[in-house]
């Protein structure tokens, strides 16, 4: 489960056969933060269900969910540039802000090679007609980078 939190911000609910107990046991994201994950063995009351909705709530900070990630699951950096780092034809605005996520993540990490890199591919990327082309280009270095260091 802990490996879906790499891809999501909103709040995880998991319904299934398993007893909760052991569920937890195998999941201890589920108990530690029990505001954004919930886990409903089925059966189950479906006003328990909506009840719990209406008081989960979605990871809204960055650091919050590299710690969820970085305790529950593996290869944090790497997912987060081969999935989030979404290049979003047309939208550089958005593009820049899924780079400029990735430079907090190294930042984070104190790969401060790689922020350079990113900080010199964000001010062409700003500039150049050709923008998405720069912002693919960066995303396969990065993806090199983080496969040749596993």
């Amino acid at each position: 489960m802990a490996d879906f939190r790499n891809k999501a911000l909103s709040p995880l609910i998991v319904i299934g056969t398993e007893h909760f107990e052991s569920f937890i046991k195998r999941n201890p994201v589920f108990s530690v933060y029990s505001d954004e994950h919930a886990y409903f063995q089925i059966p189950f009351e479906l006003i328990a269900l909506i009840d719990k909705l209406s008081q989960m709530k979605p990871i809204y900070d960055h650091e919050i969910r590299r710690r969820i990630v970085a305790d529950y699951s593996h290869d944090y950096g790497y997912k987060l540039i081969t999935h989030d780092l979404k290049i979003i034809q047309g939208d550089k605005r958005a593009t820049i802000d899924n780079l400029s996520q990735v430079k907090d993540f190294l930042i984070s990490e104190g790969n401060f090679d790689l922020v350079q890199i990113i900080d010199g591919k964000l001010m062409e990327i700003q500039y150049s007609p050709d923008w998405e082309e720069i912002a693919l280009d960066i995303r396969s270095y990065l993806i090199e980078k983080m496969v040749t260091k596993k």
